[in-house]
C-alpha cells in the first residue's frame, strides 16, 4: 500500500474516532482529507506514487540534516546549543537534491503529456 495511502486511511480514522467521540473536527483534518486527488482524475496512481516519492527524498534528507545538525550542535555547544549561528548550506546534500528535481522534472512532463493527451482543440 502507497504511503500516500495509508496516510489517508490513518486520517479517515482519526476523523471517525473524534465522530464517535462527539468531538468536533479540526479545520486541518478537514482540509486533508479533501486534499487529497479525485478518484476519477486521469493518471492518478502514477501521480501519487510520484508524490509519495518525493516525499520519500525529502524524508530522508531531513533525516540527515537533523543528523548533521545535531551532532554539530552537541559538540559546539553542548549548553547553548540553540544560540548557535550557522549557514544552513553546509548541510546541502547534492545527490538528494539531485534525486527529488529528478521527480519534480518526470512529474511536470508527465503532466504535460496527459494535457496534450486529454486537449481536444489543436491549432
Amino acid at each position: 500500500m502507497a504511503n500516500s495511502r495509508l496516510l489517508l486511511a490513518g486520517l479517515r480514522d482519526a476523523g471517525a474516532y473524534l465522530d464517535s467521540q462527539g468531538v468536533e473536527r479540526p479545520a486541518r483534518l478537514e482540509w486533508a482529507l479533501k486534499a487529497r486527488r479525485d478518484p476519477n482524475e486521469p493518471g492518478k496512481k502514477e501521480k501519487e506514487a510520484q508524490q509519495d516519492k518525493l516525499a520519500l527524498q525529502f524524508r530522508r534528507l531531513f533525516a540527515r540534516q537533523k543528523k548533521d545538525v545535531e551532532a554539530r550542535l552537541g559538540v559546539l555547544f553542548p549548553l547553548k546549543a540553540y544560540q548557535l549561528p550557522f549557514d544552513a548550506t553546509i548541510f546541502a546534500d547534492p545527490e538528494a537534491e539531485a534525486e527529488i528535481m529528478k521527480i519534480l522534472l518526470y512529474s511536470t512532463l508527465n503532466g504535460v503529456e496527459m494535457f496534450q493527451a486529454a486537449m481536444t482543440l489543436q491549432m
